[in-house]
């Protein structure tokens, strides 16, 4: 059976494309709609989801219930989960949330009514999980570092050991004027740029952190040139994001400055983002492959045996990962 990813290369549209097609969505158009079900059906896509039943299936039934998949991270991390439950034999439901915790409790209830449904995995930008009451269903939450006890095993990718490697790498290139880029989605991020600029015993410059009201590659393209345009330019630029970060870059040499000999740059993701071309971004690595991995092994803990109620936390660590957009400070 093929992939969300492989049928968006075959339809020539993004996987988000793809899943609001075979989800019924009405974000697109019809004929755009019939055009993705026609390649999955051709493609034996829908055929094997239309096989399995709860008699018959060979494999687990898991739903992922999501935030966001119009970014690169979260569009690759759900392709991830969509390749790790195929090799299963499994069937992959996938459900959008849009950032509200009633939203993600009104999921997790259906799923446990339509009884088809072995397991959830609730991926969040950050944490939302605080009033989730206990499932019927076996649950795994996906976020970020949360002081709260969850009825329900949960994985925190622990994104500040791989924004202070970030930091602790700039310092290390000679970088001491570091601007931050970031948005309303990522204030953890931020906060963990500012602790450790401190423990670096470095000074964060207010008048070289901006906080977007827009997402992706359009924040960082704004936010950037609002910095260009005070002349008071860093060595250095932190993306609260990848695609923020791309977004910073073109800003950068639209300016007619040169990326890493001016600016240096990095993000956070590792979506293994290409800048002008042929520049690896450097960026915080979050481990996605194993995120999806561990996930799934958790859940299927406890499908598999029902009597096993012990909850686990997971501290997933990220590392930094220095490439070419990253140069000495220009004296």
């Amino acid at each position: 059976m093929p992939t969300l990813k492989e049928l968006a290369k075959i339809a020539n549209v993004s996987v988000s494309t793809v899943s609001k097609a075979l989800n019924n969505s009405n974000d697109i158009a019809e004929n755009t709609k019939l055009r993705i079900v026609d390649i999955a059906i051709r493609n034996g896509y829908i055929k094997a989801q239309k096989k399995k039943s709860p008699s018959t299936k060979k494999g687990p039934v898991i739903a992922v219930i999501y935030s966001d998949i119009t970014s690169n991270y979260y569009s690759r991390l759900m392709d991830i989960f969509d390749t790790h439950i195929a090799k299963l034999n499994g069937l992959l439901l996938m459900s959008c949330a849009e950032f509200e915790t009633k939203r993600i409790i009104q999921l997790c209830r259906f799923f446990e009514s339509i009884e088809k449904v072995d397991g959830i995995i609730c991926v969040s930008p950050f944490n939302v999980f605080g009033d989730i009451p206990r499932s019927t269903l076996p649950m795994v939450g996906l976020s970020y570092p949360s002081f709260e006890t969850h009825p329900f095993d949960y994985i925190c990718v622990d994104d500040g050991v791989g924004i202070d490697e970030g930091v602790a790498c700039f310092k290390k290139h000679g970088h001491t004027k570091i601007a931050f880029l970031s948005e309303g989605f990522t204030p953890h991020r931020l906060q963990f740029f500012k602790d450790s600029m401190k423990r670096h015993g470095l000074t964060v410059d207010p008048s070289l952190i901006r906080i977007s009201d827009k997402r992706f590659d359009q924040a960082g393209y704004e936010m950037m040139q609002d910095i260009l345009e005070t002349g008071n330019l860093p060595t250095a630029v932190f993306a609260a994001y990848d695609d923020i970060a791309v977004g910073a870059s073109q800003a950068i040499l639209e300016s007619g400055l040169s990326i890493p000999e001016d600016i240096s740059i990095a993000g956070i993701d590792n979506t293994m983002c290409l800048l002008n071309g042929h520049n690896m971004l450097s960026s915080v690595n979050c481990h996605m492959e194993e995120q999806v991995d561990i996930a799934i092994n958790l859940l299927l803990k406890k499908v598999n045996e029902p009597d096993f109620k012990v909850f686990q936390n997971v501290n997933l660590r990220t590392n930094f990962v220095e490439r070419s957009t990253i140069a000495p400070a220009k004296k």
